[in-house]
């Protein structure tokens, strides 16, 4: 395989000046350097910042609106970050560049964190999230994430099926977290460690779902899950990345329960390029596609 040369140049610097592993920070510490892209961010017709209230806390929301026509649709997004860091603010140009690519309304959830808030916190949130946004709008919704924010939505759409909804017309799925046990070939190989190791995926394992056994639940590992009867789902795998193979199990998985599948392929680059729309030049063109997935279902087809 060829490294993309955005992705080179990334992994170049890190290797010159390896950051600290995870372990051996403080979560305050890990979460001060996953902060907003300073990058001038994409015009949108409205972006509101929402609390709402879920059995005595509150979760923030970031709420898109396209320019141009009403939207169809709504979009729950949830951010990456291992579930330990990450943020409203750290993905908003991912976000922003979403909502203007598929035309709909994307809401932004921001999930307590772990170590501090364990599985199943930010499942939980999701779960008043999703009702909320049902109650809220009119017309259908799509769920989406990266990495950790990838589980959170493949989880919801597992919840909502068994639970009786609300209902989730379509899932899009960006390099997600989908088996707790971390032993695919792509992890042996160590892809694009720099940016994330089996070592580091393990550590974020441990934070967010400290007991073995519920991280093989399938809330938490969507991949030991039934897989009938979700929502048409996009399954973007990174080639360099430790996720990978675990990725293209997860769209074979949902295939063969006949789920309708829309697979992307990112040739050369590596885990968390999406959110870095500023630095990869390709992130804009699979943004672009992935849009185009959540308005062609949330139209129901018709576009």
């Amino acid at each position: 395989m060829q490294l993309d040369p955005d992705a080179d140049m990334l992994l170049r610097a890190l290797r010159e000046q390896p950051p600290l592993p995870l372990w051996m920070l403080t979560p305050e510490q890990i979460r001060a350097g996953v902060g907003a892209i300073p990058v001038p961010p994409l015009e949108l017709a409205a972006v509101d910042e929402v609390s709402i209230a879920a059995e005595g806390r509150q979760i923030a929301l970031r709420v898109y609106e396209p320019p141009g026509d009403t939207p169809v649709g709504t979009v729950l997004f949830f951010h990456g970050g291992g579930w330990v860091m990450g943020s409203l603010d750290s993905h908003d140009a991912l976000a922003r560049q979403l909502c203007a690519s598929s035309r709909q309304r994307v809401v932004a959830v921001e999930y307590r964190l772990a170590p501090e808030h364990p599985f199943p916190a930010a499942q939980d949130d999701a779960w008043e999230a999703l009702h909320w946004g049902a109650s809220r709008y009119a017309g259908p919704i799509a769920v989406s994430g990266d990495s950790a924010g990838g589980n959170l939505a493949a989880t919801l759409c597992l919840r909502a099926r068994d639970q009786g909804g609300p209902t989730i017309t379509a899932q899009a799925l960006i390099y997600p977290v989908t088996d707790a046990r971390c032993e695919s070939e792509s992890y042996r190989a160590n892809l694009g460690q720099e940016m994330l190791s089996r070592e580091s995926m393990q550590w974020f394992w441990n934070q967010y779902c400290p007991d073995p056994e519920l991280a093989l639940s399938p809330l938490a590992s969507p991949a030991l899950a039934d897989l009938t009867a979700l929502p048409p789902a996009l399954v973007l795998a990174a080639e360099c990345d430790v996720l990978r193979d675990e990725v293209l199990a997860y769209g074979d998985q949902l295939e063969a329960a006949g789920v309708s599948v829309t697979r992307l392929f990112a040739a050369g680059l590596i885990h968390g390029f999406m959110r870095r729309l500023h630095h990869f030049r390709r992130a804009r063109g699979f943004c672009d596609e992935i849009g185009e997935f959540l308005q062609r279902q949330l139209s129901g087809g018709a576009c």
